[in-house]
């Protein structure tokens, strides 16, 4: 199974973002799920920026 799975099944919320090959001449597209799809928007599917305020609020892990 490729992709990202939850305990509850697959998830549409998970979009890679800055994915790249490492393999010169390899492209995978084609052999991505449907529910895992890479964007070239800095942003998630709901429209929020991708910054680590986004995912930690105002908590800090280094405080």
């Amino acid at each position: 199974m490729a992709g990202f799975s939850t305990l509850s099944g697959t998830t549409e919320r998970n979009v890679e973002y800055g994915t790249y090959e490492m393999a010169e001449g390899v492209d995978n597209t084609g052999k991505r799920v449907s529910w895992a799809p890479v964007s070239d928007k800095e942003e998630t599917t709901d429209g929020k920026s991708i910054s680590v305020e986004t995912f930690l609020g105002t908590w800090d892990p280094f405080c």
